[in-house]
């Protein structure tokens, strides 16, 4: 009796102790699942804090209770200083004949280790993560994904082990090839769409800052080149297309893509709205924050680089744009804000989606795509209204000029007419002036007609005066000879009268 009790007993305790593993909630699968995302209690976690664990000792009966129920929708890695062994338990109801596959969603896992049963049940390890080249991914795309062996009838369980840096969503995902192949091809040519678009309008803007020279256009073509070398960096395509061999690259990218992302985000909204002019307090706010924001990146750079991670901080920069755009479009009345403020409200909302998907929540209100690809959606609206903007600012100058030139011609015509009517005044004055110079100079010459007649008459005075002068001259000369006669006689008179003489005249 007794040994029956002590049988009875410990198989409750072997059972209860083998509970958590036995608990765990296995996935069905069968020839019509293509596409599966494990969540919540369908994945167990185990921390090694010794980072020394092996898939021998993880998989033997000693640790299968230790794995405890994930609490959150995705597993995290809460302590970055460890590494997590994963495990998810998969059911086969029959012979799947497509391959299938593992998929991580987080492009910036440094390290993944999978193990996998084959047919024969032994695990076959597999790496994969940000760590490694590209090259040595078993399938060259921008996730990790690991090839199921055995597709066979029967219970599974898969073993992943996770080392990163980084504070990580393991988020696993079964999928057959044939979803994945077309998964991937929507997932790239959304990608290229997205990039084609980037390089669209940034030689458009290229072309208008060659045609206008208005600075606005330089540091619109540099923000959106910022933005799609911060996307490419965290969605992985940089690392798959620029640096392949050069994973470390990884931990510095997003980084100096995000400090060039904000710093001519707030250059731009300065140039754009004529922040300087309009808001000079707003002005050196955003220039003490360009300032601020240089600081932080050379500590970044320089100093620790795992401030780079604290991505939030990017919140402070886009908030003074959503700002400025308001305030200079509801009190300066300045019509191209209403787009910046719109571009900015869709990538506001943009990033508060992305941090309710980092969160785990976005899956109760939008689904995990959307959520996922939110910040992109937002980029990608922000650049239309931007684009907008910029045209809308071109469209009130141009009709500025326009304005400006129908006051030019309208001026000129006034000129035009101020001219032929000042002509025409100057054109009577002169016909009456010219008529007074005629009627003068017709008085003139009849006066010199005059005056010549007058002179011919007093020539011929002057020549008959000239006559009588000489008569005149004779006439004195022999008066005078006369008068000396004369005195002569009146001497001789005079003598004789003294003397007595007698006097002959003759």
């Amino acid at each position: 009796m007794f040994k029956k009790l002590a049988s009875a007993f410990a198989f409750v305790i072997v059972t209860f102790s083998f509970y958590p593993c036995l608990a765990q909630k296995a996935v069905n699968v069968d020839s019509k699942l293509k596409e599966y995302i494990f969540k919540a209690d369908e994945v167990v976690c185990l921390e090694d804090a010794s980072n020394k664990l092996t898939i021998e000792t993880i998989s033997s009966p000693a640790y299968q209770n230790k794995f405890i129920p994930n609490i959150n929708f995705y597993p995290k890695n809460y302590n970055r200083s460890s590494a997590y062994w994963y495990r998810i338990k998969v059911r086969f109801k029959e012979d799947v004949k497509q391959n299938a596959i593992i998929e991580f969603f987080d492009q910036i896992t440094d390290h993944i280790e999978s193990y996998l049963p084959d047919t024969n049940k032994k695990y076959v390890k597999s790496v994969a993560g940000a760590d490694l080249n590209f090259a040595e991914r078993s399938y060259h795309h921008k996730n990790f994904e690991f090839l199921i062996n055995t597709t066979k009838k029967g219970e599974y369980y898969y073993y992943f082990r996770v080392k990163s840096k980084d504070q990580v969503n393991v988020i696993i995902v079964y999928r057959t090839v044939e979803r994945f192949i077309g998964y991937a091809l929507s997932e790239y040519i959304m990608f290229g769409f997205f990039y084609g678009m980037i390089v669209i309008f940034s030689f458009h803007n290229l072309l208008m800052f060659l045609a206008v020279k208005r600075r606005q256009y330089f540091f619109y073509i540099l923000y959106i080149l910022s933005v799609g070398m911060y996307e490419m960096s965290t969605d992985g395509i940089a690392f798959q297309y620029l640096w392949p061999n050069h994973p470390v690259w990884n931990e510095y990218a997003y980084g100096v893509a995000l400090f060039f992302l904000s710093t001519f985000g707030l250059i731009f909204t300065k140039e754009l709205l004529h922040v300087k002019i309009k808001a000079p307090t707003i002005n050196k706010v955003i220039n003490v924050l360009l300032g601020a924001r240089f600081l932080f990146f050379l500590v970044c750079m320089f100093y620790d680089n795992d401030l780079f991670k604290y991505k939030f901080i990017e919140a402070i920069p886009l908030s003074l744009c959503f700002f400025t755009g308001i305030y200079i479009w509801w009190k300066k009345q300045y019509g191209p804000a209403r787009f910046f403020v719109l571009g900015y409200f869709f990538l506001f909302m943009g990033f508060i989606i992305k941090i309710v998907h980092i969160l785990g929540w976005s899956r109760l209100f939008i689904g995990n795509v959307v959520g996922y690809y939110s910040l992109s959606f937002g980029f990608l609206l922000e650049m239309v209204f931007l684009s907008f903007a910029i045209g809308d600012q071109v469209r009130i100058l141009k009709r500025k000029k326009e304005n400006a030139r129908k006051q030019i011609i309208k001026q000129m015509q006034v000129n035009a007419d101020l001219k032929d009517s000042i002509n025409k005044e100057l054109e009577i004055k002169v016909a009456e002036r010219t008529k007074e110079v005629q009627q003068k100079s017709q008085e003139l010459q009849q006066k010199n007609i005059t005056i010549e007649d007058q002179n011919e008459e007093l020539l011929a005075i002057n020549s008959l005066l000239e006559q009588q002068a000489e008569e005149i001259s004779r006439m004195n000369i022999l008066l005078e000879n006369d008068n000396i006669t004369l005195k002569t006689n009146i001497e001789k008179v005079t003598d004789a009268r003294v003397n007595a003489t007698e006097l002959d005249f003759d």
